[in-house]
């Protein structure tokens, strides 16, 4: 996890703070040797070994190293041989092991194994709420949705948790988020979980909402009290709602059907910080305005007008958020952008329709669900007289 500078802390703080900073990201080399020193391998050394993996992966993001770990020898090694050990680890060490693990984005099937075995058969029996959601965030972010150990956990929160106890707002979107991101979880748990989030909306953060959003994705309708909720928010958390929060969460209030007066707060704050946004983000939502709010970028109004805004800061700004992608990835972005933009039936911006005409026949190669949008956009341009 990389660090950031705490420029709210007192100058003595921030003194100690950057000195450790420094400290990690000249050591982090010698911590990875010393894996490879067998007398670290004991029962009474694991714990020092286990906190090591964290200040290798801190301090070489310190140092501006991005190494795969999962690909490292020195890693495999060590992990062949921590693997005997696990089953000896208490709860505490089991949970930072998750942790660390999953932070170096380390997915060998076989020591996650070994963990979720041990988390089964010993740790669960011995954990407190905050160390299943430790778990939770460990398993989720590398995407290991073995049932047994999941089943586990939501029988803990189920005997232990809820319904009459109540995770604060952060928890309890990491929750959400966790279980949803590997397709887990009774419907009876996501509703406790969404019943949560209810109670807690006070508390909710951008970056809350912006889980919420992230997590509910995929589901065909949200929780219409959930989503008021949120609406209530967004006018005190709307400022650190920025790239991927920002799209997701606009992008979720119009594809919902939230009420107009939380969507054109969010559709202000998008203008205001379009500069923050890439090429992906611009896109994913105008396709959303297209494919949710069709009609209503169709006539004068608010979800017209910002779609219209949308269009004249691509035009000013082509090239310079064309460029935050490249390849395959481009071309279709700027197709599913287009094609959004096509939707308002409005093609009198010469200098962006004219400049995409001339380039039309360079996207003929995109195939697959693509090519729908190819031929879409190809029948709406030659009835504007584009091509």
């Amino acid at each position: 996890m990389f660090l950031r500078l705490p420029y709210t802390l007192p100058k003595f703080q921030l003194k100690r703070f950057i000195t450790f900073q420094s400290f990690e990201a000249e050591e982090w080399q010698s911590k990875l040797q010393s894996l490879n020193n067998l007398s670290y391998y004991t029962d009474k050394k694991l714990p020092n070994l286990i906190r090591n993996y964290y200040h290798i992966h801190a301090g070489a993001r310190l140092s501006g190293v991005n190494t795969i770990w999962s690909s490292d020898k020195t890693i495999i090694d060590s992990l062949n041989r921590l693997s005997r050990y696990v089953t000896k680890l208490d709860k505490d060490n089991t949970v930072l092991l998750a942790r660390n693990l999953s932070l170096m984005g380390i997915k060998n099937h076989e020591i996650w194994k070994i963990i979720e075995t041990h988390i089964v058969k010993s740790t669960i029996s011995e954990c407190i709420p905050n160390d299943i959601i430790a778990l939770v965030q460990s398993l989720s972010s590398i995407e290991r949705d073995e049932p047994k150990v999941w089943t586990e956990i939501e029988n803990f929160l189920m005997k232990n948790f809820y319904p009459t106890m109540r995770f604060d707002s952060s928890r309890c979107s990491n929750l959400l988020l966790g279980f949803k991101t590997v397709n887990q979880g009774t419907p009876e748990l996501i509703q406790h979980i969404i019943n949560n989030l209810c109670d807690k909306a006070f508390e909710f953060k951008s970056r809350d909402i912006g889980k919420i959003f992230k997590a509910l994705t995929y589901e065909e309708n949200f929780p219409k009290e959930l989503l008021n909720k949120i609406c209530q928010r967004i006018s005190e958390v709307k400022e650190n709602l920025l790239e991927y929060d920002l799209q997701r969460t606009l992008g979720g209030l119009v594809r919902y059907g939230a009420n107009d007066k939380a969507i054109f707060e969010m559709e202000e704050h998008a203008l205001e910080n379009m500069k923050t946004l890439s090429l992906y983000h611009i896109s994913v939502i105008a396709f959303t305005y297209a494919k949710y709010k069709e009609k209503e970028i169709q006539i004068k109004g608010d979800r017209q007008n910002f779609m219209k805004s949308m269009e004249l800061y691509f035009t000013k700004h082509n090239a310079r958020i064309l460029s935050t992608t490249t390849g395959i990835s481009k071309d279709v972005q700027e197709l599913r952008l287009m094609w959004a933009f096509s939707k308002t039936r409005d093609f009198s911006n010469l200098p962006l329709w004219g400049n995409y005409s001339k380039n039309f026949q360079n996207i003929q190669y995109l195939s697959g669900e693509s090519q729908f949008y190819v031929e879409d956009l190809e029948i709406s341009m030659k009835n504007a007289g584009l091509l």
